[in-house]
C-alpha cells in the first residue's frame, strides 16, 4: 500500500514525465497481472516465489486497485489520448475478470460524463466501440450487462455521437433477435428489465418495478417509448431459462 501511495504521489507531482514511464497501459497491466480478482495464466501467483509473502486480501486488493485507477483518472484530467483509450478497449476485450471489467467500465462512464466527453465519444465512434459493447453484453455477469446498457443510453443521448452510431446503439436497422442472442443465457431479472426499459425510453430516470416481490404496485406513469425494438427484446427475454415466474408477472404488469 505504501509503495502504491508513493508511486501515486510521485506521479501526481510529475504527470507529464510519468505518463510516458508509468502510463495508462502500465497501470492496466498491473491491475490485470498483479492485483487481479480472477486469476489466469498471466496472473502473478497467490504467494510470491522469492519474497515468500502472500498477496493482500480481497478487501485490500480493492483498495489498492482504487488507488491505481485514480492515477488513470488523474491522467485523463490533463487530456485524453486515442492510444490510451484504445488500450482500455483492448483490455476490456481480453479480460476474463468480470469484476475488473466492471471497474474499467465505471472509469469509462466517468469519462463520458466529464468535460472531456467529446474526445471519448469520438474515439468510441471511430474505433469500434459499438462492437466492443456487443461483445461485453454477451458476458454472463449481470453487472457487466447493466453497465454496458447504461453506457449505451449515455452515448445515445450524447450531442457528440454521430447519427449512424446512435442508430447502431438503438439496434434500429437489425433484427431485435440479434440483441436477444447477446443478452440470452442467464435468467431475466428485474434489474435487467429496468435497464432495458430505460434503454427503450432513452432516459435514466424511468421508473421501473420494485425489486421486492411483495412491494405495493406503484401508480402508473406514462412515458414515451422511443425504441420499440427494445420492448420486443424484453418480451423475448421473459422466456429465458431460470427466470422467476414472479419476475415475469411483475414485468408484464409493469409493461
Amino acid at each position: 500500500r505504501y509503495c502504491i501511495e508513493f508511486l501515486k504521489n510521485f506521479i501526481d507531482s510529475r504527470k507529464q514525465m510519468c505518463r510516458e514511464l508509468f502510463g495508462v497501459q502500465y497501470i492496466l497491466d498491473i491491475l490485470s497481472s498483479v492485483y487481479w480478482y480472477k486469476q489466469n495464466e498471466l496472473s502473478s501467483p497467490h504467494r510470491h516465489p522469492t519474497a515468500n509473502a502472500s498477496r493482500p486480501k480481497n478487501t485490500q486488493i480493492k483498495e489498492l486497485r482504487e488507488m491505481l485507477l485514480s492515477i488513470i483518472t488523474n491522467y485523463f484530467k490533463d487530456g485524453i489520448f486515442k492510444d490510451e483509450v484504445l488500450g482500455i478497449f483492448r483490455n476490456l476485450l481480453i479480460s476474463e475478470d468480470d469484476e475488473h471489467i466492471c471497474e474499467i467500465l465505471n472509469l469509462l462512464l466517468g469519462l463520458l460524463t466529464s468535460k472531456s466527453n467529446k474526445s471519448v465519444v469520438d474515439i468510441f465512434a471511430s474505433y469500434g466501440g459499438f462492437e466492443i459493447l456487443c461483445e461485453l453484453l454477451r458476458r454472463k455477469d449481470e453487472d457487466v450487462k447493466l453497465l454496458c446498457i447504461k453506457m449505451i443510453i449515455l452515448l445515445i443521448n450524447s450531442q457528440h455521437i454521430p447519427l449512424r452510431i446512435a442508430d447502431k446503439l438503438r439496434f434500429e436497422n437489425t433484427d431485435p433477435l440479434n440483441l436477444v442472442k447477446l443478452l440470452d443465457g442467464t435468467p431475466f431479472t428485474l434489474q435487467i428489465y429496468d435497464a432495458l426499459l430505460r434503454w427503450a425510453l432513452e432516459q435514466f430516470n424511468a421508473p421501473g418495478p420494485s425489486d421486492k416481490e411483495d412491494a405495493e404496485p406503484s401508480k402508473p406513469t406514462f412515458l414515451t417509448i422511443k425504441n420499440f425494438n427494445i420492448i420486443i427484446v424484453i418480451l423475448a427475454l421473459l422466456d429465458c431459462d431460470g427466470t422467476n415466474p414472479m419476475v415475469q408477472c411483475r414485468i408484464l404488469e409493469d409493461l
